[in-house]
């Protein structure tokens, strides 16, 4: 489960990869040479290039190594001067930290240099540690900041999301053993984030459920008065088919895959918990009287489905079994908004959105597949303050 977010410094929380680079360019023409953005780039979030060593190769002599720091400084600091936070990162940061998570930063950068900016962009509180490069001995791509980071947190890597912007940084990361989500700079655009679980344009467009569902959730029961809610596995197949085909004629023209055999269930049943633990559904099988009375599943985009053995019915055993699965994902996914759809003339799925808080939103643009062909489906939305 989800108790901390780790993010990177430069080109993540502040855009100062392109303004460093060019300080560092007009250096290089200033003594006669080029600085390749090219090259440049694949030293984004690292320490191991040292550019006026290269250019004192490339000239065959020393430099004012001081005066040269000096003018550099406060030419970055001239383009940076106008630079806001990226878009995103204070909305987020404000939800993690109402939400109860830890907040860190990993950065390679020096901690005069990141609290620096932190401090004018007065954003230096409500971060729970601040590890820069003098808190561990190597910098990005090593994972040695992300592991200061997590014991200053007290927080396992499995706990934990990085936020990354460069291929370095992804790379420290999950050798850390924590999942990454990167928001490329436009320095980094185009670099390999194979190993990012995902990849977003801005942190504008994630949440924290976004977040959340990088890491491993417990696939632990939950239960109501009434029932109990198991993550699904091989051992739901027989009594998931069972159901299904008890309840045959009222499922089949919503759920055409009611009709399949029964090693199609299992299958499925089989195939769940490698879904949960990728974060692509969440299953759960809904047990009453000690035999599985339906299932409901929240699936990665966040829409829930549910259905209940037509011998189970009329109890109001779906609502309860979903309810429960929507406090659940509040409280173990951070989720604040929920969608799901109905079958036009389903009037008993469409009660129990009414029951659950969704409020119907219109239809939806494509007919559903039923066992017995296409159908017209509305969509519902639950969003919660």
């Amino acid at each position: 489960m989800l108790r901390a977010v780790i993010f990177d410094f430069d080109g993540l929380v502040l855009e100062t990869e392109e303004p460093i680079y060019l300080a560092h360019a007009e250096v290089y023409r200033q003594h006669g040479h080029e600085l390749p953005l090219d090259f440049w780039k694949t030293t984004i979030g690292t320490d191991t290039f040292d550019p006026d060593a290269d250019l004192e190769t490339r000239l065959g002599r020393g430099l004012d190594r001081t005066a040269i720091e000096q003018a550099r400084r406060r030419r970055t600091l001239e383009l940076l001067a106008d630079r806001e936070v990226l878009p995103g990162v204070l909305d987020l940061r404000e939800r993690a930290r109402a939400a109860g998570l830890k907040l860190g930063i990993a950065s390679s950068s020096s901690r005069k240099w990141v609290r620096g900016h932190l401090q004018r962009l007065g954003i230096a509180g409500d971060w729970d540690c601040v590890i820069c490069r003098e808190d561990a001995p190597l910098a990005k791509p090593d994972p040695g900041l992300y592991l200061a980071t997590l014991q200053c947190l007290g927080v396992d890597a499995a706990e934990a999301v990085a936020i990354e912007d460069s291929e370095h940084g992804v790379t420290a990361a999950t050798a850390a053993g924590i999942a990454c989500l990167v928001v490329p700079s436009v320095m980094t655009a185009g670099s390999d984030f194979a190993a990012a679980r995902r990849v977003a344009e801005s942190l504008a467009e994630i949440s924290l459920a976004d977040l959340a569902r990088l890491v491993p959730v417990s696939r632990s029961p939950t239960t109501t008065r009434r029932l109990r809610l198991e993550p699904i596995g091989p051992e739901h197949g027989p009594g998931i088919f069972s159901a299904a085909r008890r309840s045959r004629e009222e499922l089949l023209p919503w759920m055409p895959w009611t009709d399949e055999p029964a090693a199609w269930h299992q299958a499925q049943a089989a195939a769940a918990p490698e879904a949960w633990e990728a974060g692509r559904a969440y299953p759960f099988a809904v047990l009453f009287e000690n035999r599985v009375a339906g299932v409901v599943v929240l699936g990665g985009d966040l829409e829930l489905s549910y259905w209940i053995a037509s011998d189970a019915a009329g109890a109001g055993l779906a609502t309860e079994a979903a309810s429960a699965v929507l406090q659940w994902a509040r409280e173990r996914l951070y989720v604040k908004r929920f969608t799901l759809w109905a079958g036009r003339d389903n009037a008993a799925s469409r009660r129990v959105a009414e029951k659950l808080g969704f409020r119907h939103s219109g239809p939806l643009p494509e007919p559903k597949e039923g066992g017995f062909g296409p159908f017209p489906a509305e969509l519902y939305e639950l969003i919660d303050q």
